[in-house]
Formats: C-alpha cells, structure tokens, sequence
C-alpha cells in the first residue's frame, strides 16, 4: 500500500483504521500519510476455524505475519497502531505528531522495531497525456448544482434528449421534456396519453419543456403532433 492518504476515516466497532487488514500477511505499507484517524494502521490475526478450512487459506495461510510498516506519517490520529492476537510486524521509521497513544498491541502479536530499514525513495512514474482539449470550464453554462440532473443511469450529459417524470397525483402526471428541438406544439406520446407542451424554458436550455397530459375530453383539441 504506497503513497496514499487516509484521513478522518470513519469505521465500526475495533474496525475503526485508515488501513484495517484482517487476517492477512506479507503487506507493505510505505510512504502513506494518515490524518486525525480513530487509528492509523490495525492489524490482526489468530485462529479461524470456519476460513482455514477454505481452499484460499489452504493455498496461500491466513496469519498475520511478514507486514512492515515505514516510512509513513501520522498527524492527529487517536491511536498510531493497533495489532491483536498472535502474528508478527515489522516496524520501520515513522512520522508521529500529535498522537494520542503511539501503539496498542497484544502480547502475543510481536513487533520488531527496525528504524534503519531501508525504504526505497517514492518514485512517482510520468505518463504521458494524451489530447489538447482541458474538460473543466468547457460549458460554463452548465456550472452551478442546479444543473446536475440525475438519472437511473448517472448524471445527464445536457446533450441526449431526456424525458422524466417531475410529478405524479391524482390522476394525472407531469414530465419535463429536455433537449428535444421540436418540442415546441401540443404533443401525444400515446394516443392513451394525450397532452400539451407547456412553455417553461430554462436559461441554459431553451428546448426545455414541460409535457402535462390532458383529460379524455381535450383530446381532440390536443392529440395532435406538430406540423
């Protein structure tokens, strides 16, 4: 686990770290920084009846071992590191400030504290960049939250058309009718359904529409598709 943050992270009961590892071995955690946490890293093992019998745990174990923890800071978390039942950590440099209480560990977990680890220097690999266009600020008609229009399938991209329901009672329903050019005229979706377009615009979206169904007395009038 290399060069992440972790901050103020909210967990349950013991499970309360930026990095909790159940159960698990042979991790590195280098060069992370970790910000007014319930604990930094929580680590820990012991005996598991019902998981040592899967094919996993057969394959690759289960203990708590071979970890090493360096090169990482903490700044303002309650508890440093957390490590229960039996396994075994090794615990390299780290940066400690403002920490309530550096270490909780049980006596069976064994902590090897090696300050002069060698931890090699984060290395940040460059990519290259691919395309001239810079997509933030490119509609700033579409700024502000007013604009984020949700979706069953995520946020509406203000370009494909878009009909919703807006409200629905007592018989009748009203829907809004988005980014349709000729949405101008009365309208019928279904002959079952007939209705008017009625002339709500938006600033940012002049084809914005509202559609309102009819009662079965208008139909005449209002079933007809614009010419």
């Amino acid at each position: 686990m290399l060069s992440s943050t972790f901050i103020d992270e909210m967990g349950y009961g013991l499970e309360r770290g930026g990095v909790n590892i159940d159960h698990g071995g042979d991790n590195l955690i280098l060069h992370n920084s970790f910000v007014t946490n319930k604990c930094g890293v929580h680590l820990w093992g012991g005996a598991n009846p019902g998981f040592e019998k899967k094919n996993w745990a057969r394959a690759n174990g289960y203990a708590s071992t071979g970890s090493a923890i360096a090169d990482n800071s903490f700044d303002g978390d309650s508890v440093g590191f957390h490590f229960r039942g039996p396994g075994q950590v090794v615990l390299g440099r780290n940066k400690l400030v403002g920490v309530g209480e550096e270490m909780m560990a049980d006596p069976t977990y064994q902590v090897i504290r090696d300050d002069q680890r060698a931890v090699e220097p984060l290395a940040v690999p460059e990519h290259k960049v691919f395309g001239k266009k810079h997509p933030v600020g490119a509609r700033p008609e579409l700024r502000g939250r007013q604009n984020i229009i949700m979706t069953e399938w995520g946020p509406w991209d203000h370009v494909a058309p878009l009909v919703r329901l807006v409200k629905s009672a007592g018989g009748m329903a009203r829907f809004e009718v988005l980014k349709v050019p000729w949405a101008t005229r009365c309208a019928p979706w279904w002959p079952r359904f007939p209705g008017r377009l009625t002339n709500r615009r938006s600033p940012s979206a002049p084809w914005n529409r509202e559609y309102a169904p009819m009662c079965s007395g208008c139909r005449r009038r209002e079933n007809r598709w614009p010419r």
